[in-house]
């Protein structure tokens, strides 16, 4: 908790307390904040929301530019690329492709003079586009909230204009551009929709969306079941998903593939979510 309060402070008012040895003072924090958590529990979990694995204040969430859900994806290829770039980095082996286009002391030199030298600024176009934006992604999270009934981790609030505004800026800095431009503002709303609306939105959207690893199992899963249970036929819930598991030693693609039949409406849970019954 006392962390929670020290980065409150730290994004909110940009300063920091420190009280040691008698001495109690408070200095400036201007830089850039990033930081890194686990979900509540250990391990994301696709089948819930993302509101029940953050455990963060919102008004300490919403002071993020961007916030990204970084998911452990187990597929053969990402798998290998993974491991081959470790074993180069313990074997001094650099690939053609991770060489440098640019020399890092002239990239240095380059963002040294852009943060110094660039000031630009909001163009008409830009601040019709961002206000345009702002309020499209309040619509669609209301609507989300209203369809899924669930209360976001992450809102969006004006705070998060304010951010696309500052990613704006920053795209426009990095070309040396005198003002921030449609283009800028389009980019940063991209980057601000496959992080923060994509965070918020997670385990809300009507339909489970299946890690691609997963998908193979989950269809073979699912043709289990449907061979399994006759449409009509009733099944305990407890009972279809423990022989799944003894079957296919697979617990949560069992689950990804129960969950996914019942959205579509083939199974349906009866006697208070103990029983379900195939209607098609």
């Amino acid at each position: 908790s006392q962390d929670k309060v020290a980065i409150h402070e730290a994004m909110e008012q940009q300063t920091i307390s420190v009280a040691k040895a008698g001495i109690t003072t408070i200095l400036n924090s201007r830089t850039s904040v990033l930081a890194a958590a686990n979900p509540i529990f250990g391990r994301y979990n696709d089948l819930k929301d993302a509101a029940e694995q953050i455990d963060f204040q919102t008004t300490i969430l919403s002071r993020f530019d961007c916030i990204f859900l970084v998911r452990d994806l187990r597929t053969d290829a990402r798998d290998r690329k993974i491991a081959g770039h470790v074993m180069n980095l313990h074997m001094g082996v650099v690939n053609e492709e991770e060489a440098h286009e640019i020399d890092l002391l002239d990239l240095r030199k380059y963002i040294a003079y852009a943060r110094t030298k660039s000031a630009p600024r909001l163009s008409e176009e830009a601040g019709l586009a961002l206000q345009n934006h702002y309020i499209a992604d309040r619509q669609n999270s209301s609507k989300a909230k209203e369809s899924s009934g669930s209360n976001k981790a992450i809102p969006i609030t004006v705070r998060q204009l304010e951010a696309i505004i500052r990613l704006s800026e920053g795209l426009a800095k990095m070309t040396l551009s005198p003002s921030v431009g449609k283009e800028h503002v389009e980019e940063a709303h991209r980057l601000f929709q496959v992080s923060t609306l994509d965070s918020a939105s997670a385990g809300l959207v009507g339909s489970t969306k299946i890690p691609e690893e997963l998908i193979p199992m989950v269809k073979n899963i699912e043709l289990a079941i449907q061979r399994k249970v006759a449409i009509g036929a009733k099944i305990s819930h407890i009972r279809l998903v423990d022989e799944m598991i003894n079957r296919f030693k697979n617990a949560r693609a069992v689950d990804f593939a129960v969950v996914n039949m019942i959205q579509r409406g083939e199974f349906v849970h009866k006697e208070g979510r103990k029983v379900l019954e195939r209607k098609s």
